[in-house]
């Protein structure tokens, strides 16, 4: 049974209709959002028609507003147009869907206006808007037939303009729920307004990569997909700028569709400019900017190869990606499909591989993720002259990791991000310092780091550092003054004291 102070519908029934009135208007009066929700409710008592007629204020001010919202304003006014949309879908939607469909549209054509206005860098607002249209195919189903038959002009009637992508989101949000004479008068009518765009290159633009164009072509895609249309799709796509077109994503359709060959040629097709990423350890070992969808197209073009039965091309194809890139997740899919008891000799294979790999930072990664703490343990003491502080994105999660299994290479670590510190006066990360310390007073209880070579024991390093000079103020004007770095150890970090 459930205790009476849990917060569920049963134990708030129980308090009473006027106690819980006075809670609501308590309520309302901190949360001007949340009064105005409150005030659409009572407004549906009245009948769709008032609550339509209150949501309509609301959205006229929406669209008339031109100030900017300031950052003190910012979470009370999208906590303002959270409670409209749950107005629309909450009270509006059961009784009149249609009505809270048109809502919804035009709420969601707010959207350029409102990002103008805001500093939505967190994303709190975006948010609200997918909301709204994810919405919008809960209430479709609702509707009739002869209101889900016009539905496509009323969407084009409020978004068909739009550049932000909203158009192709609420097309895809709603298309399965079409009939079919729908969507096929949709498609024809979004295809004569694609070839009324301009082609090719005039002054200077590329209209490939017109926003509007774009959109069009995406909506088309949606509806080819409600219709199962994967040829059409695939043509909808290579209509496409070859820079925005996503041959995987086609080989994954193709796979599905039992079309290996096609899906094949697909994933194979390399566009002329790909998306780039490093990661935290590639760029700490100065590696290059690696193509962010690499790891699953090769994993996309392997599960094809299996598919087809060539199991030997698509192992290779998997070992090779791993050496290449030291993957934890590739390796994986490699392992998974081994022969009984090969998987043995393999890992042993490919641990050496990454011991031995001069990407030193990718490799302790590796060693973390897969996880083989011994031999990250192990790689940190033999190359524990070239960790480097500043690479604390890495040292510090496999520190962490390592410290329970693993203290000797643990202790390594923090004293490569301590002494960093340190060394560079970094006054901001002075807190981070003290923890180090911390962390490395209570290693030495357990580890014996005299026994490795080149490493000093925990009462040496600390009177090292707690003594020493810093070599900025070393070189400059201030050797008069005492440094900070003179000071003793607990004095320049109190918050370290045990």
């Amino acid at each position: 049974m459930a205790k009476k102070t849990t917060f569920n519908l049963e134990n708030l029934s129980a308090l009473g209709v006027e106690r819980l009135a006075r809670l609501v208007v308590d309520a309302s009066a901190r949360d001007a959002g949340f009064k105005k929700y409150v005030a659409a409710a009572l407004a549906s008592a009245n009948g769709p028609e008032a609550i339509g007629a209150l949501i309509d204020q609301r959205l006229d001010a929406l669209e008339r507003a031109r100030s900017f919202v300031e950052w003190d304003r910012a979470r009370t006014f999208a906590s303002d147009l959270s409670m409209t949309v749950h107005a629309i879908v909450d009270e509006l939607g059961p009784a009149e869907p249609a009505l809270a469909i048109e809502r919804l549209l035009r709420f969601i054509a707010t959207h350029s206006g409102v990002f103008e206005r805001i500093d939505d860098s967190q994303g709190r607002v975006q948010d609200i808007y997918e909301t709204a249209v994810d919405a919008l195919g809960l209430l479709v189903t609702a509707m009739s037939e002869s209101e889900r038959l016009r539905l496509p002009d009323v969407i084009m009637a409020k978004l068909g303009e739009e550049t932000h992508g909203y158009l192709p989101m609420v097309v895809s949000a709603v298309a399965q729920s079409l009939p079919p004479e729908a969507l096929v008068r949709w498609d024809s009518e979004l295809g004569a307004k694609q070839a009324r765009r301009p082609t090719g290159k005039r002054e200077n633009v590329d209209w490939t990569f017109d926003p509007r164009s774009f959109a069009v072509i995406a909506c088309r895609q949606a509806i080819a997909e409600a219709r199962s249309d994967l040829d059409g799709f695939v043509a909808l796509e290579q209509m496409k700028h070859p820079n925005l077109q996503n041959a995987s994503d086609i080989a994954e359709r193709m796979l599905a569709s039992g079309r290996t060959r096609e899906a094949l040629e697909w994933v194979r097709r390399a566009a002329p400019h790909r998306r780039g990423f490093v990661s935290n350890a590639e760029l700490s070992d100065g590696g290059q900017m690696q193509d962010l969808t690499s790891i699953q197209r090769v994993s996309l073009e392997a599960r094809i190869l299996d598919t087809l039965g060539d199991r030997r091309a698509a192992q290779a194809l998997r070992w090779a990606s791993f050496e290449a890139t030291l993957d934890v997740g590739m390796l994986r899919e490699h392992v998974v499909r081994l022969e009984d008891f090969a998987e043995f000799e393999v890992l042993d294979r490919a641990f050496d591989h990454v011991s031995s790999a001069k990407a030193s930072y990718s490799a302790l990664m590796f060693f973390i993720g897969w996880p083989r703490l011994d031999r990250a343990g192990k790689l940190v003491v033999d190359r524990r002259n070239t960790w480097d502080g500043r690479r604390y994105e890495v040292l510090v999660p496999a520190a962490e990791a390592l410290e329970h299994t693993q203290p000797a290479a643990a202790t390594i670590l923090y004293r490569a991000l301590l002494t960093d510190i340190l060394s560079r006066a970094k006054s901001a990360a002075y807190t981070h310092a003290a923890r180090y310390l911390k962390r490395l007073d209570d290693l030495a209880a357990n580890t014996d780091v005299a026994a490795i070579p080149d490493i000093s024991t925990h009462a040496t390093f600390k009177a090292e550092i707690g003594s020493s000079s810093s070599p900025a103020c070393a070189a400059s004007a201030c050797k008069a003054q005492p440094c900070w770095f003179a000071r003793p150890l607990y004095d320049t970090f109190p918050m370290a004291r045990r």
